[in-house]
């Protein structure tokens, strides 16, 4: 009987480093965009503030209490991106922490962010920042770099094989040849057979071109119908799509390889886009709790009784974008609370 695993992507940059002071003024964090988020439309919540502060990821103890609140609630893992560019690391604190921890209060794995960095935060060409540059055999020091980390004894296995994932297969230069060069590499330092996934993007959704084990689903990487509230901004130049349509996208989805389901409490880009963000309108606590339970069902019937099923949650603490567990001032619903209920009084029971 397969294992039930709930993972929550976690970005992992609240804190000032170089690059962000070189790319955007000294002491810029994260936070300075949820600052200055503004109202979009007539009801529109902004700026969403954390619930606790705007607290800067400066600390062990740090990581500690944001793992055993995920604990607490129902999380088993967290997915945290690496920002990994041909062996330069930007973004690191937290897996220096981890890697200075015997044991954690979850598990964690790592998923490459394998996109450039731009200002856009989009991964696009425009306003370069640091480019990716794939190689077919460099990609494979990828390994050699996260090694302790994927040797941690919390780093989360999927059918006892420590999962791994990419964001964005597709940007690289062979992709099939890279996939099995990182394979090979990872038996060779000793860490087995790997659980190789990708992050869907769009139209990009079969891992079996690859040579990848399965994919993730990415909300909110599924639209189909714009929606109008009231009381538009005159200069909004965004879009607004119907939450959901992403919800039904997700669940009606039909797949011939393995495909892990994934949610989203709500989503809304406006911290870092302003005027031009990107916003999925109508998410409510009972939405988000049907989805789950949803998404729970479809994985019952469509992965292997033996094999894990694992939730993916976009996200732990995406602030910029809108998609969080962490509470905040003004939720609209407690995303957290809602994953804990479904899981101790519907999922747990089945």
């Amino acid at each position: 009987m397969g294992i039930s695993k709930t993972v929550a992507f976690y970005l992992p940059g609240y804190y000032p480093f170089r690059e962000n002071d070189d790319f955007w003024g000294t002491g810029f964090t994260e936070w300075d965009n949820v600052k200055r988020a503004i109202p979009n439309f007539e009801g529109h919540v902004q700026p969403n503030l954390p619930l606790h502060g705007f607290r800067e990821f400066n600390s062990p103890e740090f990581l500690i209490n944001q793992m055993e609140l995920a604990q607490e609630n129902s999380i088993s893992a967290f997915c945290i991106y690496s920002y990994w560019f041909s062996g330069r690391r930007v973004m690191t604190r937290i897996f220096d922490y981890l890697d200075d921890m015997k044991e954690t209060p979850i598990d964690f794995c790592i998923a490459w962010a394998n996109e450039n960095w731009t200002r856009r935060w989009d991964g696009r060409d425009e306003e370069l920042l640091i480019r990716q540059e794939h190689d077919t055999v460099s990609d494979a020091d990828f390994i050699n770099d996260h090694l302790d980390l994927l040797m941690h004894p919390n780093y989360l296995r999927i059918n006892d094989k420590r999962a791994l994932l990419i964001y964005r297969p597709s940007l690289m230069s062979d992709p099939r040849s890279t996939i099995e060069n990182i394979r090979a590499r990872a038996r060779e330092l000793g860490l087995g057979e790997l659980h190789l996934l990708m992050v869907q993007f769009f139209h990009e959704r079969d891992p079996r071109p690859f040579g990848l084990d399965g994919a993730v689903q990415f909300p909110p990487n599924l639209h189909k119908r714009r929606v109008f509230p009231n009381g538009h901004h005159p200069d909004f130049t965004g879009t607004i799509w119907d939450y959901d349509d992403v919800v039904e996208l997700c669940i009606s989805s039909t797949s011939e390889f393995l495909e892990y389901q994934g949610v989203m409490p709500a989503w809304d880009n406006t911290p870092r886009k302003l005027r031009n963000a990107h916003i999925y309108y109508g998410a409510t606590g009972d939405k988000f709790a049907s989805w789950i339970q949803a998404a729970w069902q479809k994985m019952n019937l469509n992965i292997a009784q033996d094999d894990d099923k694992v939730l993916f949650i976009n996200a732990w603490n995406e602030w910029g974008e809108g998609a969080h567990l962490e509470p905040g001032q003004s939720d609209q619903f407690d995303a957290l609370q809602i994953v804990k209920n479904v899981f101790e009084e519907r999922i747990g029971k089945q």
